[in-house]
């Protein structure tokens, strides 16, 4: 892993294509299905009953859902 943090090792192109393929399609398909649900749930008048607490980890500094 310290070869590749200092650029000293490439990724592999098909690694590349997988990611960007996999990114493209989560926010194609799963993000776009989130979004459908979320509006159908505001035009019912639900959203406001959710409620989402955001925690940032201090020693990951990564955001957690509680």
């Amino acid at each position: 892993m310290g070869e590749f943090n200092a650029g000293k090792i490439n990724a592999p192109q098909s690694f590349v294509y997988f990611l960007r393929d996999w990114v493209l399609n989560h926010i194609a398909v799963n993000d776009k299905k989130l979004g459908a649900h979320l509006l159908e749930m505001k035009r019912k008048g639900e959203l406001e009953q959710i409620v989402l607490k955001v925690k940032r980890s201090e020693e990951t500094s990564k955001l957690q859902i509680i």
